[in-house]
Formats: C-alpha cells, structure tokens, sequence
C-alpha cells in the first residue's frame, strides 16, 4: 500500500513570518481523517488559531480567499495541490506519494507487455502534482524497455504536470508521441487527456497496481456530446451564461463577451453567477440553455446528467459563427 505524503514545515514558516494569529485550513476529502493531527501541530508550534473549512474543494483554482477574509484570517492553508494562484495569503501544501521502485517497475512490465504489436515506441509521460515524483524513475524505466520517452510542460506548472481542466503537458508531446502513459491513479485525468489529445492512453496506477487503457468508445461519447452541444446551443434562443466566484474559475470577461455575441445574434442572454455551477440553482429561470465559463470539466463531466442544457463558453462561440 502507497501511503500519501506531506510536510507542514512551509505551513508553518509562513505562519511565523506573517506572525499569523487566525489561519485557515482547506483540507481535500482524502486528508481529513488528519485534520484534527494537522490543526494541533499547527496551533502548538505557532500559536495561531485554526478554522477548517469542511466543504467540498474542487482543486488548486478552489482556494478560500473569500472565506479567510469573512473570518478575519491572517492566512488560507490549501492542503493537496501545487501553487495555481498567487497570493500573499494563501499557501500551497502539495501533498506526494513517495516512489516505490519495485511497484513501478511491475508497472512498467505489465504497460510493455500490454503494448506488444501495437507499435507504441514514443512515448509522452504526465501525472499530477501527487506522482511526479515518480516521473523520471518511469522514464528511465519505460527506455529501458526501449522506448523513446517525451515529457511535456505546460506555463506556471512543473514538468509533466496535468490538471483536470489543463492538459497542455501531454498536448505538447501528443505530436511527436505514438501513445501517452499517465502515472496516478482514477480515470478523470486520462479521460480529459484522451479527449484532447486523441491518441491512445494508458494508465499505470500505483495504488491499485494496475495497468489499463481509455477505450476508444468513452472518448467517442465526449465527441458526440460536443457537437449535440453545439447544435443545441445554434438552436437556443435564450442564454444563461455562468460565471463562478471562485478564484481560479471567475471569467466574468468570458460571460460579458458571450452575451454581447448572443445579442449580437438577436438572441437573450443573462449572466448569472454562483460560488457553485450547479443545476438546481437555475431551475426556476426561463431560460433555454446555460453556458459554463467556469471549470471546463464541468460540461464534459456533468453535461449529460443536467435535465436543462449545458454547453461550454467555447462550444457557444462556435454556435454562432
């Protein structure tokens, strides 16, 4: 069993040197069980007080600056990803799984044996903040094996980073890579890499010890829901356009835009904004179709379970074209 890792010493520097009396505590759902351990080494080595926040947070853009100042923090501790945003009060304590050798080298056995005949010699390698510490043990692994090994970057991230809603690292080898190998574990990340890349992608995952591929029928039902949406959204005469208030997902630009094209298209169009984009807040409007400029895995993901309709910003602007 993997365990997952982390350090409160930057935590705690910056504590100190902000002399920080009240501070925030923004922990993911998987790190809770430590809350209270967390809180007590904090409070005991530097004096301040702390407030967990206990609701949902949805990744490195989610960070709790509006909440710190309604509380009267001093300064917002964001457990579980890489800096995304930068501000004087908040920080960033990523959380990493420490590299087991042994395992990704099974790993890397099993992918080779899977890909026999298939012809994937170049590689393209990406992971999340949590394994990229296991990146370059893989690359020396994977060209042992006699592979060619790319590993992308994408601006204001580390080498071979992928988040949810940015897939730039995997994009920028995809052209030069037969197939692309995520290191981590679940499917939301692979899944979105699929889907933007359009090569083939595998997923070697040390927690379950597995080795498995995105089908290429799951990335096909992301295409065809692309375009209904898009002919949905040409065929709408009434718009409600999201805006989120949460820090990394605000676009208040983005829905001003989109509503000056909808009405430049003789079509109605209101901004609506929410700290969550979720269905049941809209219901009572009359409105045909709703448009995210918030995190755009939102459409992608969740698009098919609302009963209104959902598009992205970009599948609006190329309705109207």
């Amino acid at each position: 069993m993997v365990k997952i890792e982390f350090g409160l010493g930057k935590a705690i520097e910056a504590i100190r040197r902000k002399k920080a009396k009240l501070v925030v505590l923004q922990v993911p759902e998987g790190l809770k069980p430590k809350t209270r351990e967390i809180a007590k080494e904090i409070e005991q080595k530097t004096g301040a007080k702390t407030i967990t926040l206990v609701q949902p947070c949805y990744g490195a853009c989610d960070i709790p600056l509006g909440e710190a100042k309604a509380l009267g923090a001093d300064l917002a501790i964001h457990f579980g990803h890489t800096a995304f945003l930068k501000s004087k009060n908040i920080v960033y304590v990523p959380l990493h799984y420490p590299l087991r050798k042994p395992l990704l080298k099974k790993l890397v056995k099993a992918f080779s044996k899977k890909i026999e005949g298939r012809q994937y010699w170049k590689i393209g390698l990406v992971s999340t903040a949590q394994f990229l510490g296991w990146l370059p043990e893989a690359k020396k692994l994977l060209e042992l094996e006699g592979f060619r090994v790319f590993i992308g970057k994408a601006p204001s991230m580390q080498k071979g980073q992928v988040l949810g809603c940015n897939t730039i690292a995997a994009q920028n080898v995809s052209g030069k890579a037969d197939c692309l190998v995520f290191v981590g574990d679940g499917r939301f990340h692979p899944l979105g890499i699929a889907y933007r890349t359009r090569k083939a992608v595998f997923m070697l995952n040390p927690l379950a010890g597995s080795v498995s591929e995105i089908e290429h029928p799951e990335v096909e039902k992301l295409e065809r829901g692309h375009i209904a949406r898009i002919e949905i959204a040409r065929q709408a005469k009434s718009f409600g356009i999201l805006v989120s208030t949460k820090p990394g997902q605000m676009n208040i630009r983005k829905a001003l835009e989109l509503k000056a094209l909808a009405e430049k298209k003789r079509k109605k169009a209101l901004i609506l904004v929410s700290d969550e984009i979720r269905e049941e807040f809209v219901l009572g409007l009359d409105l045909e179709c709703f448009v995210n400029t918030a995190c755009p895995r939102l459409v992608l993901d969740d698009a098919v379970h609302w009963k209104r309709h959902l598009v992205s910003a970009e599948e609006m602007q190329e309705a109207m074209q």
